[in-house]
């Protein structure tokens, strides 16, 4: 069948294959823009002299294996492009089938390392491991960042503002240093301007309120260009005075809440234009309208826009900017002591190495020699510090001299904002091109993966012009309609509800499933975060449907993973009292609450458990395990003293199969950590990471996050409580935004 199918935008696929050119490919969801990167690289295959000379860069180690497979798959065809490929690979004898490892298919990180390691001269960073809990090095450096208040230092009164910026909570300002450190790259170089500047605190107060204007203006004028001449007349009720510009500040910081949000009541403590009732009543008309038009995010971004700062506002970011950076001093010392680094380090180091898009050094311009063509998949999910590293490597680059970048991905599909992703170098790239490389732009329409009443839906979703804007400030991209191929289907529904209680939408999802459950179409159940899954697991486990899932539950507050806990710290830490409680509580030992009066009365439980041990069959069977345990600590793996530990407890009885396969998650947590799960405090920590054991039953049924979900296909998808939020994670203290004016920074305490 798929010979029969019309491919739209067969033309831009085939243009996209040429390897004198460079290229941006913009590819909706569906358009297999994966498979013509794929493509691409098996095509130039054939015109390079050994197959290194080709980078193809992802973001995680799934899609760079899934990339090299799909590589390799396209090479055993009988495609034109393959066949001369595998002409290369016999003339030069690459043998790539029998040695794929020479295909340069890798993460950006792992390329970062490389170069690292490659880089001439000394390497700070040489012998060092790579960090599987990177955040203990954060905690340890945010420590000692905070306890340097109490010195004597030229930083002390810095390190004072900043607690108090944190209200003088110090975990809280640990917290919010661990939370930068792991984005050090990002802001390193902007909190050395702003303590460079800070020296002429005046001139620093002027430059962000220029720019904040600026932003302001931009913001406020994209909004009114959306505007209605009726609703320009209404806004002009309410302020009659003062240009349109000026009063839809005014208006939207009376019409919403704090929460961003339209408000349900207008009173006149919001604003006196609304002692008028007939003005409210039209407003609250309006505001439904205004809903419907999409236009709520809008007045949001209104609402947050930044206000003029004052002196002692600089001071505020002056001594944030100073905190981060004493931290990121911190940190590398930390690396020394402890041979270890993170990918952060690694990625800075690597830049460092290839010297400044100005001036670059050695091993740049040797990998600008030696690398080709480079082929980046997932594009909008790259951040500035990432796209600084792409402009190093081909600074030596020129038009025509037989290298190209090729660059696929979706705008819309763009979610790692939170690691600094940021759109807006998509459209850079399609606007000026890559340093001295012009970079063509192409569009892809096709949609081999939906039904093409889903593709129609989403069309006319987003072909609302309101909905549909492209605003580079808030970092709203247009979104490019798709074009299906895949025949119609009769059965193809989509279905969109309303319900009045979570009960209700509960109910209706189960009877869906039930209606699905002998047809064998593979079915999705997507959700915005974990935490929602509860009720409606519950309900589907109740009616024996069975379903499949990966990291639905976490287990670190179940009662038995802190019951092994205990039995952990008994071993392994000083202070075991609380430990003993808690085991002798559990299902292990049961004792009841009068019992453990009576344990509370000795200064050791310890004491207790040995002299009742004769009279009491439980306490001897802990006396025994414990002893057993304790002899082989040092003799056995951490897992086996553990497992043992509690197996001789009883404790397969004692929680039951359910039980049972917590356990053994535990368990295999505690081997996969190695010799780091000796230290308590990092063990603890980690335990945030343990989920439930993978629900692997023969089902059609998939539950999952929608982030998962990403570039997975089913039957029927079902995404539920779409009206519930995630949980908002508490604000980074420093923000700052790369204009094209400007630097702007802001503090958030």
């Amino acid at each position: 069948m798929a010979a029969e199918l019309i491919i739209p935008d067969q033309k831009e696929r085939s243009i996209a294959l040429d390897p004198a050119k460079s290229f941006i490919v913009q590819a909706p969801a569906g358009s297999g823009k994966t498979t013509l990167l794929a493509t691409r690289y098996v095509e130039l295959l054939s015109y390079v002299s050994d197959p290194e000379e080709i980078l193809a860069i992802t973001f995680t180690k799934k899609a760079a294996n899934e990339m090299k497979a799909r590589v390799l798959e396209l090479l055993n065809t009988k495609a034109p492009s393959a066949m001369r490929a595998r002409n290369s690979d016999e003339v030069r004898k690459w043998e790539i089938l029998n040695n794929p490892n020479r295909l340069k298919i890798q993460t950006i990180d792992s390329f970062a390392n490389e170069v690292t390691n490659n880089g001439f001269g000394a390497n700070n960073y040489r012998g060092y491991s790579i960090s599987q809990s990177p955040w203990l090095l954060y905690r340890l450096a945010a420590e000692r960042t905070v306890n340097r208040l109490y010195e004597e230092t030229p930083v002390s009164p810095a390190l004072m503002g900043f607690l108090e910026f944190c209200s003088n909570d110090y975990a809280r300002a640990c917290r919010m240093i661990i939370d930068m450190l792991s984005k050090r790259d990002q802001w390193l170089e902007i909190t050395q301007l702003v303590i460079n500047e800070s020296f002429e605190p005046e001139n620093l107060v002027r430059l962000f309120n220029v720019l904040g204007e600026s932003i302001c203006q931009d913001t406020i004028k994209n909004l009114a260009q959306k505007l209605t001449k009726a609703d320009e007349a209404l806004i002009k009720m309410v302020e009659p005075e003062i240009p349109l510009t000026q009063s839809i500040p005014i208006i939207t910081h009376a019409l919403l809440t704090k929460a961003g949000a339209f408000r349900k009541r207008l009173t006149i403590k919001e604003h006196e234009a609304f002692s008028s009732k007939e003005l409210k009543s039209r407003l609250l008309v309006w505001v439904e309208e205004i809903i419907e038009r999409q236009l709520l995010a809008d007045f949001v971004a209104i609402q947050h826009l930044p206000e003029n700062i004052e002196l002692k506002d600089i001071q505020s970011i002056t001594d944030c900017c100073i905190c981060i950076a004493i931290a990121a001093t911190e940190l590398e010392f930390v690396f020394k002591e402890r041979r270890e680094i993170d990918f952060t380090a690694i990625a800075m180091q690597a830049q460092s190495s290839l010297g400044s898009e100005e001036s670059p050094s050695e091993l740049a311009l040797s990998l600008g020699y030696r690398i080709q063509h480079i082929l980046v998949d997932e594009f909008q999910d790259t951040s500035r510090s990432q796209m600084k590293f792409f402009n190093q490597l081909t600074e030596s680059w020129s038009d025509n001299d037989g290298h190209s970048f090729f660059a696929v991905g979706d705008p819309m599909q763009s979610i790692y904002s939170f690691r600094d992703a940021d759109i807006r170098v998509f459209n850079e790239i399609k606007e000026n091109g890559l340093a001295q490389l012009p970079v063509e732009n192409l569009s892809l329409k096709a949609n081999f993966r939906s039904d093409p009443k889903l593709v129609e839906w989403i069309n006319t979703l987003f072909s609302v012009e309101e909905a549909n804007q492209e605003n580079q400030i808030l970092s709203e991209t247009k979104q490019t309609p798709s074009t299906p191929v895949l025949p119609k289907s009769d059965k193809a529904e989509v279905e969109c509800f309303e319900f009045e209680s979570l009960e209700n939408e509960i109910t209706s999802i189960v009877k869906y499933l039930l209606n699905l459950k002998d047809t064998g179409d593979s079915i999705g159940i997507l959700c915005r975060s974990r935490t929602h899954l509860k009720p409606l697991i519950e309900a589907i486990d109740s009616h024996n449907i069975g379903w499949r899932a990966n990291d639905i539950y976490s287990l670190q507050e179940e009662p038995l993973t802190k019951d092994l806990l205990a039995l952990y710290q008994t071993l392994f830490s000083a202070d075991t009292r609380l430990a003993w409680f808690i085991i002798l509580r559990s299902p292990l030992i049961g004792l009841t609450l009068i019992e453990l009066e009576m344990v509370a009365q000795q200064s050791d439980p310890w004491d207790y458990i040995k002299s009742n041990k004769l009279h009491e069959l439980r306490l001897s069977r802990l006396h025994d395990a414990y002893l057993w345990a304790n002899t082989n600590k040092h003799e056995f793996s951490l897992r086996e003293v553990l497992e043992g530990f509690w197996v001789r407890l009883g404790g397969v009885d004692a929680y039951g199969q359910e039980g049972l396969n917590i356990a053994i998650a535990f368990f295999d947590f505690i081997e996969e950590l190695g010799e780091l799960a000796y230290d308590l405090e990092q063990l603890k920590e980690s335990l945030s990471n343990l989920y439930s054991p993978p629900k692997s039953e023969d089902s059609n049924i998939q539950i999952m996050t929608i982030h998962k979900a990403k570039g997975l296909e089913f039957d029927h998808v079902v995404v539920p409580f779409l009206d519930r939020r995630t949980r908002v994670q508490e604000s980074p203290i420093l923000q700052w935004s790369l204009e094209r004016k400007g630097l702007l920074v802001g503090a958030k305490g």
